[in-house]
């Protein structure tokens, strides 16, 4: 899954519900362009150790950028979901360049509040890693409830099968993985996948044995995880990015991002537009209770319509100059007339502008 694939289905998804407004059809077209349903929330530890796992072994990403994403993975991301932080180890703690514990104290961190949901106005890289956060998630999730279906079903007779024709004949291994430990097992065939300690065919066939037609969903399990952590390692460098991420947690701070201040989440997202003016602009609801995922790519100004806007700004503050200013005013019959017709201003308020006008001269 590219970056560039997911940002264009959802650009599709915009352009579709721009013609069904243009033509008048489709009812009512408002709301989130794609709602996604995240299964179980107990995954995100899973989710997250593996991340980390693959993390601590990146040479090319500094301590700090590491310390920061392992924070976003066990604190940020289950406190938007309202699910249980995961707990940071002591060697977690820890700068990966062997350096001593750094001090977090005293610094602003997101506050959950109490709302129904969780808010964030994000750029495209917030967007493409939630998409392969979830992805990851659902993958996970599946192989997990395909596992406790299988020592379910199988287990009572497993000791009474007979060996495969393919292993009787030595054409296969016989996988001495107990049925109970498919899940934990499969855990750390992935980290070893990732590692490098495993052979990418041997995996494949390992999860064939083991869940059979479900297996398909792991083959790419990696490269999965390989990209999470790139986007990751944007999150914590790009500028963009690091301030998206504080307006988060100076909104939080305001109650902005929980649903139950209308006014505050509206500044919110005029701050947000304004930041993310040269970028794409995502307004990203997440359900606690449910733990579903509503996106919704906000329209931005292209460049011929923003020169259109500074325009009409410019001749609107041109317009309102002509009535404050007293030169104007008294030479300009034009205007005189059109304020008598049709008055913007209220002309006692002109009258008392001009008085303090002449005190100051």
């Amino acid at each position: 899954m590219r970056a560039k694939s997911l940002l264009g289905e959802i650009e599709t998804l915009f352009d579709d519900r721009q013609e069904q407004i243009a033509d008048g059809t489709g009812g009512d077209v408002s709301g989130p362009h794609l709602t996604l349903l995240y299964p179980d929330k107990m995954i995100f530890d899973d989710a997250a150790g593996l991340i980390v796992h693959h993390l601590k072994r990146q040479t090319g990403i500094h301590g700090d950028d590491k310390r920061k994403i392992k924070e976003f993975m066990f604190h940020s991301v289950p406190d938007l979901f309202a699910a249980r932080r995961g707990e940071l180890s002591d060697d977690e703690d820890e700068d990966d360049d062997g350096g001593d514990v750094v001090e977090t104290e005293g610094k602003q961190q997101f506050q959950p509040g109490p709302g129904s949901y969780s808010l964030i106005f994000g750029n495209n890289t917030y967007y493409v890693f939630l998409r392969l956060h979830h992805t990851l998630c659902e993958r996970l999730f599946r192989i997990y409830r395909q596992a406790v279906t299988i020592a379910e079903t199988e287990a009572p007779y497993r000791q009474m099968e007979k060996d495969s024709t393919a292993v009787a004949l030595r054409l296969r291994a016989l996988t001495e993985i107990d049925i109970e430990e498919y899940y934990p097992a499969f855990l750390d065939m992935v980290k070893n996948l990732l590692d490098g300690n495993m052979d990418p065919g041997l995996f494949e066939d390992t999860c064939r044995e083991m869940f059979g037609v479900h297996a398909y969903i792991a083959f790419t399990m990696d490269k999965l995880i390989q990209n999470i952590v790139r986007q990751l390692h944007n999150l914590v460098t790009d500028e963009i990015c690091m301030k998206v991420f504080d307006m988060l947690v100076d909104e939080s701070v305001a109650l902005a991002t929980t649903g139950n201040v209308p006014a505050a989440e509206a500044a919110y997202q005029k701050r947000a537009e304004q930041m993310l003016a040269e970028d794409n602009c995502f307004k990203i609801v997440i359900r606690k209770r449910s733990g579903k995922l509503e996106i919704e790519f906000m329209e931005g100004l292209d460049d011929e319509r923003a020169s259109a806007h500074s325009a009409d700004v410019e001749k609107w503050a041109n317009y309102v100059e002509k009535y404050f200013i007293e030169e104007q005013i008294e030479s300009s019959e034009k205007v005189k007339i059109r304020m008598m017709k049709r008055p913007v201003l209220l002309l006692r308020n002109l009258r008392w502008k001009k008085s303090r006008m002449k005190m100051k001269m």
